[in-house]
Parts: structure tokens; C-alpha cells; sequence
């Protein structure tokens, strides 16, 4: 893709002008690169024993609810449950941190379960990373991190 078209992406995605950088450019085209040459071996893929939850952002320019079916196949209970998002766009993550934790929280530390301490403290860390963090800086920091360890570009 070129830089224009990721650029589009980006905005499409509510990244603010003056974050696209060549850096944010670089990191993303590396994301798609992954996706790209991504395979996953049908033979002994198994999809996760449990079911799924995916969140849409109401104002997401990227994705659509349609496209989202295909993480049904991910999960091998029969039910997905999709949740639209008030006030977010593709970055629910930095959006809305507190919604992220709680539904984090119900799905893996209900007061029946002993995590529920732990279950907290990282919806608490991730709230915190979050929410001090934009969207494009979060990927530049990720992928950089990677790049430098060598898990990119080997």
C-alpha cells in the first residue's frame, strides 16, 4: 500500500493529523505486512474452547459490523456476543478504557471466581496504561519495541 493509502486508513481510523507520522506510517505498514504473510495451518488450528465477545466502535470508519462474523470461527462455543460502542471510533482501547476493563473483568473475574484480585489490578493497569497513551502512540510504541527486539524483521 502506499503512504497515501495508509494515511487514509489512519484518519479513516480517528488517528489526529498531526500524529501521522513516516514513523506511524512505517509501524502500520508493518502491521499489514504481518497480516499478509500470516497462515494459519487448518490442519491443527483449533479454535479457542470458550466463547467470544467482540466491541465495535459506533463511530469506527474502519470496521463493519458485517465483517466481524468471521471471529465466530475463532471460538468453538456457539455464541458470540458483539457490543456497539457509544462515543468511540476503531480505538475503543484508548477510547474508552473504563468500559475495556469492566468488560474484561465480567468475562474472566466475577466475584465467584479467585482471580477476581488479580482480574482487577490488570483492568486497573490497563486503564492507566491507556488513558495516558494516544492510539498512534500506543502502535508506535508496540511496533517499535518489536522492531528493536528483532520479532519483525528478524
Amino acid at each position: 500500500l502506499s503512504d497515501s493509502a495508509l494515511e487514509a486508513f489512519l484518519r479513516a481510523s480517528g488517528a489526529e493529523p498531526s500524529s501521522i507520522t513516516p514513523a506511524v506510517i512505517g509501524a502500520l505498514r508493518a502491521d499489514c505486512q504481518l497480516y499478509e504473510d500470516f497462515t494459519l495451518d487448518e490442519a491443527t488450528a483449533k479454535p479457542l474452547p470458550c466463547g467470544g465477545t467482540v466491541l465495535l466502535g459506533r463511530q469506527d470508519g474502519v470496521t463493519a459490523r458485517a465483517d466481524l462474523i468471521g471471529w465466530a470461527d475463532a471460538f468453538e462455543e456457539d455464541e458470540l456476543h458483539l457490543q456497539r460502542v457509544p462515543d468511540s471510533s476503531h480505538h475503543i482501547f484508548a477510547e474508552q478504557p473504563e468500559l475495556i476493563a469492566a468488560t474484561l473483568e465480567k468475562l474472566v473475574g466475577g466475584p465467584e471466581r479467585q482471580l477476581r484480585a488479580v482480574n482487577m489490578s490488570v483492568a486497573q493497569q490497563f486503564k492507566l496504561d491507556l488513558a495516558q497513551r494516544s492510539p498512534t502512540t500506543q502502535a508506535t510504541e508496540i511496533w517499535g519495541d518489536l522492531g528493536r527486539s528483532g520479532e519483525i524483521w528478524g
